[in-house]
């Protein structure tokens, strides 16, 4: 019989973290899936979907910023 294999956790150290590291860590992993979640977009025409032809319509019904769309009534877009 050949030699006995040693357990993978034998050997290994965890490494230490400094204060607040480990803090910091999650505070960058949440920033990265908020802005997955929800991406900014600076003009109308960024938001996907949205062409020149839409973006010059809705502009015309008085959105001209994505802030004037996302507050804006679902039936009121749906007119346009």
């Amino acid at each position: 019989m050949g030699p006995k294999s040693k357990p993978i956790e034998e050997g290994r150290r965890r490494k230490r973290r400094e204060p607040g590291e480990e803090a910091k860590a999650v505070d960058e992993a949440k920033a990265v899936d908020e802005a997955a979640i929800h991406p900014k977009y600076e003009n109308i025409e960024d938001i996907p979907g949205v062409g020149p032809a839409t973006a010059s319509k809705l502009m015309e019904m008085g959105y001209a910023t994505v802030e004037s769309l996302a507050t804006a009534a679902v039936n009121e877009l749906v007119a346009a």
